[in-house]
């Protein structure tokens, strides 16, 4: 029995030995989540974003068909051409050229068989060069299309990020909160037993114990509410449970931020705006197009092949090598302007118009995004002014709060009167936490519509 009982604890102990390897090497079941984390997860899986870099790999293969669709020919192969008629004729002419009856009424058969290859080369003024400059165009509105999309995406993500992180502080206070009340519970059923308050002031103890808990299952309803949401965001389906890295977000003075150094700014790094003033270029370059119809179009073409072709049917897939060759070389010049007249000058008045109308948008667009820097700053002050009083207000009820738990204590203060404390205590603490993260999501709003990140640190625009 005493060797059976030896293998059955070797056995038993590697066992244990694999299960603790397991453990070690088996993933975690929650991700940490950094913001820089998150950046990169929405960059790779965001559905929206991943449409928009879709796109953009289209860029070299019409890139390559554009350039050597107009300086090579197009190339036209027929591999092969074959078949036969036949004909009955009926009337014939006779020496004069009058019409008589043909004396032998029988079908006159013919066939053939053909291959060849055409080359087809077509140019108007300079529509090579209008059409390489209209790709490299198309290519550069895909890119900042692309970086747009990027910039909503990075603003979407680190607003949701901290608005999660907002709730989680806000969880995390109202959790606090549950204590305190426990601890105001204790000191009135003290107090009860030596009969310096009634039964209702315990029982109103108790119901702020209550209350309170409701609040934090609330609260803890909005925080999953909120971290669902930025799991939509990231796009990633197969994310484990996340929890968020809390991440620096100080609260700075604003004043010393330049608004009309930021506007300027904003002016070349906006995303609306650079996209704007693309399409102002491509309105500029559809004029031109328009004009280049006054040009004269060139074609040329050549085609050689070979040609089987006899009486009867015996041309039908004929490939004896020996039989005839061809080939034919055209070229053709020819003005379209002039063929549809009316339109073509409708045509450039219509460009014309859309370069005009692409101005007055780029105009708007600088305007609107003007204002939007400058309420955007104008928030981003009014933050962090909301910041300070909500501190201030924080401190005095804290105070207040400990000189009222004292007077209750000594009995010259109800529970009614300790309870309104404690209530302008919780709220003053709830506004501090909400006012430091919406002075974040005013710098991500200003942020935004400069283009560019903003460095409190600095003065004189404070752009980095």
């Amino acid at each position: 029995m005493r060797p059976m009982s030896v293998v059955a604890a070797t056995l038993f102990a590697a066992v244990l030995s694999m299960d603790s390897l397991h453990a070690q090497v088996s993933p975690p079941d929650t991700l940490t989540l950094t913001l820089e984390e998150a950046y990169r997860i929405a960059a790779g899986s965001n559905p929206a974003y991943r449409q928009v870099v879709n796109t953009t790999t289209l860029n070299g293969p019409e890139s390559r068909a554009n350039l050597f669709g107009q300086i090579l020919p197009s190339v036209s192969l027929n591999l092969l051409s074959t078949g036969y008629s036949g004909r009955l004729t009926q009337q014939a002419n006779d020496f004069f050229g009058n019409p008589i009856l043909n004396p032998t009424q029988s079908f006159t058969y013919s066939s053939n068989t053909s291959q060849s290859v055409s080359l087809d080369w077509t140019i108007q003024g300079a529509s090579l060069f209008n059409d390489r400059t209209r790709q490299r165009l198309t290519n550069r509105d895909r890119g900042l299309a692309e970086s747009s999309e990027m910039a909503g995406l990075r603003a979407s993500v680190r607003r949701q990020f901290y608005l999660v992180l907002r709730e989680r502080d806000l969880l995390e206070l109202e959790r606090s909160l549950v204590e305190p009340r426990r601890v105001d519970l204790d000191v009135a059923q003290q107090l009860f037993r030596l009969a310096q308050i009634t039964r209702v002031d315990v029982l109103n103890a108790e119901l702020a114990i209550e209350q309170q808990n409701i609040a934090v299952n609330v609260q803890d309803r909005r925080y999953e509410q909120v971290l669902l949401f930025l799991r939509t965001l990231l796009g990633d389906d197969g994310l484990p449970p996340l929890r968020l890295q809390t991440e620096d977000h100080a609260v700075f003075d604003p004043s010393g931020l330049d608004l009309d150094v930021l506007v300027d700014r904003a002016m070349d790094t906006n995303p609306a705006v650079r996209q704007q003033g693309a399409s102002v270029e491509s309105a500029s370059h559809g004029l031109k197009e328009s004009r280049n119809t006054w040009w004269p179009r060139l074609q040329a073409r050549f085609t050689y092949g070979r040609l089987a072709q006899t009486p009867g049917t015996s041309g039908i897939f004929d490939f004896q090598p020996n039989n005839d060759t061809q080939s034919s070389f055209s070229l053709g010049l020819s003005v379209p302007f002039f063929g549809d007249y009316f339109q073509n000058q409708a045509g450039i008045a219509r460009a014309t118009v859309d370069l005009d109308n692409a101005d007055e948008q780029l105009r708007s667009t600088r305007l609107a995004t003007a204002e939007q820097v400058r309420s955007a700053a104008l928030t981003l002050r009014n933050g962090y002014e909301s910041h300070v009083l909500a501190q201030r207000s924080l401190d005095i009820a804290q105070e207040a709060l400990r000189l009222a738990r004292e007077e209750y204590r000594l009995g010259t203060r109800t529970f009614e009167q300790l309870r309104d404390s404690i209530n302008q205590e919780a709220l003053a603490r709830r506004q501090v936490v909400e006012a430091d993260y919406s002075f974040t999501d005013g710098l991500v709003t200003l942020e935004e519509a400069v283009g560019t990140t903003i460095d409190g640190s600095t003065t004189g625009g404070g752009a980095e």
